[in-house]
């Protein structure tokens, strides 16, 4: 079995995180739960960027969109970003 990433956040995500209602928290709790256990695209809500924004994985949180890259060496997901879909791309 292998084991779990670890989610880190950088200081200005965690800023705008406390910012967003109860609903997206919790939405947000399931999200990195997710990333724990396989960061890698699959299905609709998370996606390997390309052009660009190469590099970067998204996941789609309702209208938010929260962008992190992922270092499989370590075993880490670094989400850089949060955004709503408008001011994402």
């Amino acid at each position: 079995m292998t084991s779990k990433f670890e989610v880190r956040w950088s200081h200005e995500t965690r800023k705008l995180h406390k910012k967003l209602g109860s609903d997206y928290q919790e939405r947000f709790k399931r999200m990195v739960k997710v990333l724990e256990e396989s960061p890698y695209p699959y299905g609709k809500a998370i996606k390997r960027l390309i052009g660009d924004l190469g590099g970067l994985h998204r996941y789609r949180v309702g209208k938010l969109r929260i962008f992190y890259t992922i270092s499989s060496s370590d075993r880490v997901v670094y989400i850089s970003n949060i955004d709503t879909r408008g001011d994402a791309y």
